[in-house]
């Protein structure tokens, strides 16, 4: 048996009701199956006040003409909406904001949602502001299959301005991430094409996008440019997150081109803002990219060091991305130097959280090949 919920119970009405039927008409469609469903019982289940057998959910489907799993799914999501309105009744926003981020990373998307709704606010445009605000924090998590999932059920057309704005460029972002390079080429057109002034938020989308692309295409002085102009719009939009990641991104730029002491300065410079801003995730990533500036030049031991902290700072923090970047690179360390049982002891982890991510980081096409994955060309 399963406990009833008003929510369910206004959902079963509007079945009822678009299907023109009587509470009457429903007792009699069902007499004839193993566990009728009498007029007493569904005026109790519509308001929320009775239980409700798997058998009488089978009959009330085959009267309502759908199907038994969207009825079930149907009380499953009215049970998990009442769970998270009972727990989030005297909660701050912040804390709402926090909780879905943490859902959203698990893979529930359905409490995500509706504690990022609880945390917007009455009134009709909540939802969309629920669905954009988690689509950035899966994005910000490194979920961007998730973000365009959440995204791709809104109706741009049906959108403000502003919504819509901050819809394509985090499509575009979500593209991006999803290793979707002309997708997210097209998404960042539309974004070109929408009329100005945009608002800050999406000033700044649209800049890490440009940047984002720029590196994608390999054209590296354009990228570096437009990094640079990112980190000055995140740093007037008061966005340490994304002025850290322009700063690694720089970092990784100046690494690839060969200049040792400019990407030293772009690492370093990430790890002092993520100091001041208390921003851990960003830290992680600047230690990283602090330890391939170090190996790239023959520093192994500074490498080392960095990967170690930001081995240690992921695990605390629960970043399984980031744990998979530590880990490839300290399995192309150990290839390296011939170290065949640090090389094992990697590959071990990594295939324990490849199960956990979206994407994993080749180091080398030989380490996609080893743990079984497609091969993709490293993006630093």
């Amino acid at each position: 048996m399963f406990a009833g919920s008003v929510r369910f119970g206004g959902y079963l009405r509007a079945l009822r009701l678009a299907r023109r039927l009587t509470l009457d008409d429903v007792e009699r469609m069902t007499s004839g199956d193993p566990e009728p469903v009498t007029r007493s019982l569904l005026s109790r289940l519509e308001n929320g006040k009775a239980r409700v057998s798997l058998l009488k959910l089978l009959a009330l489907a085959r009267v309502y003409r759908v199907s038994v799993g969207v009825l079930a799914d149907r009380l499953e999501l009215a049970h998990a909406a009442e769970r998270v309105r009972r727990a989030a009744a005297a909660a701050p926003r912040s804390e709402l904001v926090d909780r879905a981020r943490r859902a959203a990373e698990a893979g529930d998307l359905r409490e995500a949602l509706m504690l990022h709704e609880r945390a917007m606010g009455p009134g009709p445009g909540a939802a969309v502001q629920a669905r954009l605000s988690l689509a950035r924090a899966l994005l910000s998590a490194r979920r961007p299959r998730l973000a365009k999932v959440i995204l791709e059920e809104l109706r741009l057309e049906e959108l403000g301005p502003e919504d819509r704005a901050r819809a394509v460029a985090l499509l575009a972002a979500a593209a991006i991430g999803s290793g979707e390079t002309l997708a997210a080429i097209g998404f960042a057109r539309c974004l070109d094409d929408l009329p100005g002034p945009l608002p800050e938020d999406v000033e700044l989308d649209k800049a890490l996008v440009a940047a984002e692309l720029a590196t994608a295409q390999g054209d590296l002085a354009r990228a570096g440019e437009a990094w640079m102009e990112a980190a000055g719009a995140a740093q007037r939009a008061g966005h340490p997150a994304e002025e850290i990641r322009c700063y690694v991104s720089l970092a990784a730029l100046e690494r690839r081109r060969g200049r040792w002491s400019e990407a030293l300065f772009w690492a370093r410079k990430a790890l002092r803002t993520a100091g001041t801003s208390s921003e851990h995730r960003g830290r992680v990533a600047a230690l990283i990219e602090l330890g391939r500036v170090h190996a790239s030049r023959g520093g192994t031991a500074s490498a080392r060091r960095a990967w170690a902290e930001a081995r240690r700072s992921a695990r605390e923090l629960g970043l399984r991305e980031e744990l998979c970047e530590v880990y490839a690179e300290l399995w192309r360390l150990a290839e390296r130097e011939g170290d065949k049982a640090s090389a094992r002891a990697c590959l071990r982890s990594l295939r324990h959280l490849a199960r956990c991510v979206e994407r994993l980081p080749a180091a080398a096409p030989e380490l996609a090949a080893r743990l079984g994955q497609p091969s993709r060309r490293h993006a630093g």
